[in-house]
């Protein structure tokens, strides 16, 4: 039977939490946005872009506040 590791809610936390801060941050700013079909095709890819951008900045932004670093994704750092 799987018996998750200590340290295994807080991490899913933490990333439920950025999860969340993502979405409202891409919500956000697609409210502010034109409709898709609006606009030349460079317009829309440079919409497209911050939209990646920022969802990337949001996401990673707010797991650093969490104070999570790349080496709690390795499962021997949990132990």
């Amino acid at each position: 039977m799987f018996q998750p590791l200590p340290g295994w809610g807080r991490f899913t936390l933490k990333l439920l939490l950025a999860v969340a801060v993502m979405s409202a941050v891409l919500l956000g700013l697609m409210h502010f946005m034109p409709a898709w079909d609006q606009g030349h095709m460079l317009q829309r890819f440079l919409r497209l872009g911050v939209l990646v951008v920022a969802g990337v900045v949001a996401y990673f932004g707010m797991l650093a506040l969490l104070g999570f670093r790349l080496r709690d994704f390795n499962r021997k750092a949990l132990n």
